[in-house]
């Protein structure tokens, strides 16, 4: 997992090849059929799931809220390689909702839109089928407060104890990768929430 995160483009506001395979393991042993993310800006994310699973559902929405900076262009161009992702422009609050209600055992990730707006996402999304929930741009402080009852926030060293991942925590601890807190300096940058 680690080659194919490591060969994605790391865009300037995107998600850390550290954060990515954080959030991949995570799918992986949470048995995901689907992944449908919120805030599909650049595809950086997207490209990462695509790549980490061919096998699995990856649909990805966005509004085109920066239009004039050509990113949808960009996101088409990278995610036309992989049959596996469903690109679609639109209202997260109406779209997600409606892909949720016909996908099984869900991972979904907001990374747009941001604040209280991601949270009343989440909470318009929640059902027995979504295990995985993921934000970025938030703390577990910020989200602390929203998890959704039979959601609990696993933190990276939790996670490396209950999946024994060396490889990925001597990924993680690399200096030839940004940490989880290398953008923002002691500040973790991506929230995991998984069903208890």
């Amino acid at each position: 997992m680690k080659s194919k995160i490591l060969s994605v483009k790391h865009s300037k506001h995107g998600v850390l090849h550290s954060e990515a395979l954080f959030l991949c393991s995570i799918i992986e042993n949470n048995s995901i059929e689907t992944i449908i993310e919120s805030g599909t800006c650049l595809a950086s994310s997207t490209e990462y799931f695509a790549k980490c699973f061919p096998e699995k559902n990856i649909i990805t929405v966005d509004r085109l809220v920066n239009e004039g900076r050509g990113t949808y262009e960009i996101a088409s161009e990278k995610l036309k390689k992989y049959n596996n992702v469903k690109q679609v422009i639109g209202d997260s609050f109406e779209l997600v909702p409606l892909f949720v209600q016909k996908s099984r055992n869900i991972c979904l990730f907001i990374d747009g839109p941001k604040g209280m707006d991601a949270i009343r996402l989440m909470k318009k999304c929640v059902t027995e089928q979504v295990k995985v929930i993921s934000f970025h741009d938030f703390t577990s402080e910020q989200i602390k407060s929203f998890v959704p009852s039979g959601f609990k926030i696993v933190s990276y060293k939790e996670h490396m104890d209950i999946y024994g991942d060396r490889s990925s925590k001597d990924f993680m601890n690399s200096n030839s990768v940004c940490s989880l807190s290398g953008r923002y300096k002691n500040r973790e940058n991506i929230v995991v929430m998984v069903r208890e």
